[in-house]
């Protein structure tokens, strides 16, 4: 099978239980049952009147994805207010979530066969780089770069940037 592949790492999420933003939305959204009426009141009291609501008879996935598409506009600070918000809203703590591991560990990376897949950077923290300065987009490519050389001792020669978003 030795198909080549690239697996792009966002380095602070390697080796911990930390969870990229759209998928503890997916998790509050699915587990929690929170409904468009509810995520409206959350949007209106972090956003004041400048989104604009979500359809009231959006459910399921339909509404998951207009909200994932609306949220990829907001800042990092505004995203994890989003997510207290409605962790709150659904009164959703679930240890067993909040134990769950996402990202590979530096052991699965190193083990990975350099001659049919390559690891690349996709930023130290997947904030998307169009939503910051040009000096934080400058740290999060440097220190994801170094990162991975470091802890894998061979060259990174790739980037993709998250969610595609460029500039």
């Amino acid at each position: 099978h030795a198909a080549p592949a690239t697996i792009f790492v966002c380095t602070d999420f390697v080796n911990t239980k930390l969870k990229f933003w759209f998928h503890s939305i997916g998790h509050l959204l699915i587990k929690g049952r929170i409904s468009a009426v509810a995520i409206n009141n959350v949007l209106r009291e972090i956003t004041g009147d400048t989104c604009s609501p979500l359809d009231n008879k959006l459910s399921g996935s339909e509404l998951l994805d207009k909200l994932l598409r609306l949220v990829k506009s907001f800042s990092a600070e505004k995203i994890e207010l989003l997510i207290d918000r409605l962790e709150e809203s659904a009164n959703l703590r679930d240890a067993t979530w909040d134990n769950e591991t996402f990202a590979a560990t530096w052991d699965n990376l190193r083990q990975a066969d350099p001659q049919v897949i390559t690891v690349a950077s996709h930023g130290c923290s997947h904030r998307l780089l169009t939503s910051i300065s040009r000096d934080e987009a400058s740290r999060e490519l440097r220190e994801s770069k170094l990162r991975l050389e470091t802890e894998l001792g061979r060259a990174v020669k790739s980037f993709a940037y998250p969610n595609g978003d460029f500039d």
